[in-house]
């Protein structure tokens, strides 16, 4: 898949569809976009409001979210979320190389 290939192209494949055979519906980027407008802070009934509200696993969600906001669709929905979830995702991968690069122990 390239970037520009649109965001439905995915098959969903759910833990759920495994067990029951029913494909569940997917969000579309607007759709998860503005759930995490609303939901912005990192708590623990966040997780439960994406079961109850969406009807996905918290997991499946934020993977969905990473697409949305990369998405035409997602840019087009909210361009300064999806901004801020960019720089959001720049910080977490900028700390995880820093952590890496100090738990490799020092070079002989």
């Amino acid at each position: 898949m390239t970037p520009t290939d649109t965001y439905t192209e995915t098959p969903l494949l759910t833990p759920n569809r495994a067990r029951t055979g029913v494909r569940s519906p997917r969000p579309t980027p607007g759709q998860l976009l503005d759930f995490e407008r609303e939901h912005r802070e990192q708590s623990g009934w966040k997780d439960e409001a994406i079961r109850a509200e969406l009807g996905i696993a918290p997991a499946w969600y934020h993977a969905l979210l990473g697409r949305a906001w990369r998405s035409p669709e997602g840019q087009a929905h909210d361009p300064i979320l999806c901004r801020l979830l960019a720089d959001q995702y720049d910080r977490f991968v900028a700390a995880r190389r820093g952590a890496a690069h100090l738990t490799q122990g020092p070079h002989v």
